[in-house]
């Protein structure tokens, strides 16, 4: 797991949570965003409004807006819309799941239950993106196989004519039970200078193009209709959706990327 207690180094770019809620119209006026930000302040001070981003959205309305906070530092922001309450963390501000992620779910789902005390949740999502930086912007098979698993590696071959330069893997397993939880890794490579959206107030500024290889583990909770929010049932869920996505992880690096986090980090 990409925790600070296991690797002195972990390869951690962010860490993302939401609250995917049935519709609340109410959430779109600015008063009532402006009310939800208010207990938020103090450590979330930087403020902006923005469009609500479009896979988020359900109504073809451009002119809705979602409400945004950051903190000083940029390492953390907290936006809501009627659809969405996400709260990001990036690897540089993460300290630990229940130092991170557990008080800033715990206050910022009691700020959303202030402004919408009937708000029903459809689904809750724990999302870890790692991004092991690799030595070289060609690196191909042969370097990503010292950091990843080689069984997830192999489908870069697939028969192919010439020299690998990107693969993609996907695997996804759920419980069918309800509430169903269910569990998604994405591994492959990634050219550009972060997978943090550059548009984020905390994406990182002074970096330069790389190539990168991302393992984004991606746990979900979902009833099979949607439930009464409620404090206590989004921090347990929390709880059981960073357990799920503990394993993942570990199969999918090598002994060798194990190493390199506890000594030095990323390859360089």
């Amino acid at each position: 797991m990409t925790e600070r207690k296991h690797y002195r180094h972990p390869p951690l770019a962010m860490v993302v949570l939401q609250v995917g809620l049935a519709y609340e119209p109410g959430i779109g006026a600015m008063q009532k965003q402006e009310q939800f930000v208010a207990p938020l302040r103090k450590d979330f001070g930087i403020l902006r409004n923005e469009p609500v981003p479009v896979e988020q959205s359900r109504v073809a309305d451009e002119s809705l807006t979602q409400i945004r906070a950051t903190n000083d530092s940029a390492t953390a922001t907290i936006s809501l819309n009627p659809w969405m309450l996400e709260i990001a963390v990036t690897g540089r501000g993460y300290q630990g799941f229940e130092t991170s992620i557990v008080p800033l779910a715990q206050s910022a789902v009691s700020a959303l239950l202030s402004v919408a005390p009937e708000g029903h949740v459809e689904r809750i999502i724990l999302r870890y993106l790692n991004e092991i930086r690799m030595p070289h912007e060609d690196s191909g098979p042969e370097e990503w196989s010292k950091w990843i698993n080689p069984s997830i590696v192999e489908v870069s071959k697939a028969g192919l004519e010439g020299t690998p330069r990107e693969f993609r893997t996907v695997a996804h397993a759920h419980k069918s039970e309800n509430p169903c939880r269910s569990t998604t890794i994405q591994c492959g490579t990634h050219h550009g200078r972060s997978v943090i959206a550059s548009n984020l107030p905390i994406a990182p500024r002074k970096v330069t193009r790389r190539q990168a290889i991302v393992v984004d583990i991606e746990s979900e909770w979902y009833p099979e209709s949607p439930q009464r929010l409620e404090l206590d049932l989004a921090l347990s869920e929390l709880v059981v959706l960073h357990n799920l996505v503990t394993q993942p992880f570990e199969w999918a690096i090598t002994d060798f990327a194990r190493e390199k986090f506890q000594r030095s980090g990323n390859a360089k």
